[in-house]
């Protein structure tokens, strides 16, 4: 369905209005603005959670690497019991240590979740 003739000035002409309104808006000034605003979030929310990520690891990293030179490399001992033979093989295809993981997560969860006042 086409246009009559009579409205196509009329949408050229509001066509034309709407645009250099647009114009007189946004300028080169708004343009640069948001540049630097659109650069300035992507470093926030892109790169500087890698470079903290990088540098809290790293962190982390040294940390233990001096704790195990102050305890003379003494390997800790585990507190978890150590299944072996037909037992361990069961156990590893049950996932028994990740179902103790979720379930000690859980409740650790429900411990801190008992300290926000308006959760109780």
């Amino acid at each position: 369905m086409a246009l009559p003739v009579v409205l196509v000035p009329l949408f050229t002409g509001l066509a034309a209005w709407i645009g250099s309104f647009v114009a007189k808006i946004v300028s080169v000034e708004t343009l640069k603005f948001l540049a630097w605003r659109a650069f300035i979030l992507f470093l926030v929310f892109v790169c500087m959670p890698i470079v903290l990520f990088n540098v809290g690891v790293d962190l982390i990293f040294k940390l233990l690497e001096a704790a195990m030179e102050y305890t003379g490399g003494l390997e800790m001992e585990s507190l978890t019991v150590e299944l072996t033979g037909i037992a361990g093989y069961i156990g590893s295809q049950i996932y028994i240590a990740q179902a103790f993981g979720i379930y000690m997560a859980a409740i650790a969860t429900r411990f801190v979740m008992g300290f926000i006042p308006f959760l109780r």
